[in-house]
């Protein structure tokens, strides 16, 4: 569950991303990323996607790739797939992490206007890993475009079996 947070003022709505991912391996999953929008002015958005996870180029750490393809609720559809590319590196041990991410696809490209031009798109933050299965994120997003301060903070909640 994440709710980002647009300090700016020049994004005319903020949304609520709800997310879960099904990890089948130790290298492969699948999961489904869902935006929310509040107000009338959004719609919500339905990526379902495959990742492939091994470690990182930086040594310890994870590194994920993966691709899905948006579905937009309450509004046209396009032709693109999307791409991720993703990095956790520790920081401090497994419980303070470093994230770097290169994608082609903000979720919100087209109806919010501080996401940046055309997609590719840098975010970068840290995750701080409470418990085994409680665990917090801060993000950046867009850092490469423009000055607008753009950030979301989050829970993940890790349930196994």
């Amino acid at each position: 569950i994440a709710y980002e947070l647009n300090i700016s003022g020049s994004g005319a709505i903020n949304p609520l991303q709800l997310s879960t991912k099904i990890q089948f391996t130790k290298d492969a999953s699948f999961g489904i990323i869902i935006d929310g929008f509040l107000g009338s002015q959004g719609y919500t958005t339905i990526e379902p996607y495959v990742a492939i996870h091994s470690g990182s180029i930086f040594g310890k750490g994870v590194m994920d790739v993966t691709i899905g393809k948006d579905f937009y609720i309450g509004a046209g559809q396009n032709e693109l797939i999307n791409l991720y590319i993703g990095t956790k590196i520790p920081l401090i041990g497994d419980q303070f992490l470093l994230l770097a991410e290169f994608l082609n696809n903000p979720h919100r490209m087209g109806y919010i206007g501080y996401y940046g031009d055309g997609r590719g798109i840098f975010n970068m933050g840290f995750l701080l890993n409470l418990t085994p299965f409680l665990s917090i994120h801060f993000m950046t997003f867009d850092i490469l475009d423009g000055f607008d301060f753009i950030m979301c903070f989050g829970v993940d909640l890790k349930l196994g079996i």
